[in-house]
């Protein structure tokens, strides 16, 4: 019986995380900056990255799902094993904020209607590319996706830069605290 506890404590402990972008927003290099801790030349997913994480306690699963339009109908299909979302989004492309607030809106009413519901889970914005100049900050960023539309009331934005690594690990962190089981 000891034995059958520790794999339930363990399995406890693991989570699976669905980390999403527009093309061009980061997401791939987010996640290698918080696998590896360093800057990884990245190209553009196609399809999936997978990649373990231990953090804090939590042995993540992240599912690095590829950004491009062809791709981003798919993204539902993963919704249904993630515990959370990260959505990344290029706080200094002005131009395709818009999309990007449509994608993760339509993402999120095609997983509510395919009984996926991941208003539930906890959603972690990372505000990318803080670095540079003309970037968004939080406020700006929680009006530009309707974050006031969305059904989600545990989420959070974090201004970041996944060239740096700068604030990747505060959003994690607070992501974290939202799954860790209450004891």
């Amino acid at each position: 019986m000891g034995c059958i506890q520790s794999s339930e404590k363990k399995q406890a402990n693991h989570r699976s995380l669905l980390l999403l972008g527009i093309d061009g927003a980061g997401s791939t290099t987010v996640l290698y900056q918080l696998v590896q801790h360093e800057r990884v030349e990245t190209i553009p997913t196609l399809a999936f990255n997978r990649e373990t994480l231990a953090f804090e306690g939590m042995k993540y699963e992240i599912w690095d799902i590829g950004g491009n339009d062809k791709v981003r109908p798919l993204w539902t299909k993963y919704a249904r094993e993630a515990h959370a979302i990260i959505y990344v989004v290029d706080a200094t492309d002005k131009t395709r904020l818009p999309m990007a607030a449509r994608e993760l809106k339509l993402f999120i009413d095609d997983s509510e209607n395919n009984h996926y519901p991941t208003s539930k889970n906890p959603l972690l914005i990372f505000a990318n590319k803080q670095e540079m100049d003309g970037a968004k900050n939080v406020d700006e960023m929680r009006e530009a996706l309707g974050m006031d539309s969305l059904p989600f009331t545990n989420y959070k934005i974090v201004g970041c830069s996944a060239k740096t690594g700068d604030n990747l690990n505060d959003g994690l962190h607070w992501l974290t605290q939202q799954l860790k089981d209450p004891e």
